[in-house]
C-alpha cells in the first residue's frame, strides 16, 4: 500500500539536507512515546490514530530536531493527560491493570 504521506515525506527529504528529516522525527516521537508509555498521554501516540503518519506531522510542526519535534507532541498531547489519569485511575481503583 502507498504512503499517502510519501510525497511529503519525499519534500521534506529534500529540503532537510543533511538535517533531520521529518520521517526521522516522526521516528524520534515515537521512539519516546514508547519509552514514556507510562507517562502522560503518550500511549495516546502508540495505541491511536493520533500515531498515524499525517498525525504526527502536523504535531511536529516546524521542529527540525527530535528535541524539538517531542517538545511540540508533547503540548499537543497536553490536554489528554488529564483523561488518560482518569482513566488509569480509574482501572486502578477497579482492581485491574492498566
Amino acid at each position: 500500500m502507498r504512503n499517502p504521506y510519501e510525497e511529503q515525506d519525499a519534500y521534506y527529504d529534500r529540503a532537510a539536507a543533511g538535517r533531520t528529516t521529518l520521517r526521522e522525527l516522526r521516528q524520534a516521537v515515537r521512539a519516546h512515546a514508547l519509552a514514556h508509555y507510562e507517562e502522560g498521554a503518550w500511549s495516546y501516540i502508540t495505541e491511536t490514530e493520533i500515531g498515524e503518519d499525517g498525525n504526527l506531522n502536523e504535531m511536529i510542526g516546524k521542529a527540525r530536531t527530535a528535541t524539538g519535534a517531542i517538545r511540540n507532541v508533547k503540548k499537543r498531547l497536553g490536554p489528554l493527560e488529564d483523561q488518560v489519569a482518569n482513566a488509569r485511575y480509574e482501572v486502578e481503583a477497579g482492581g485491574g491493570r492498566w
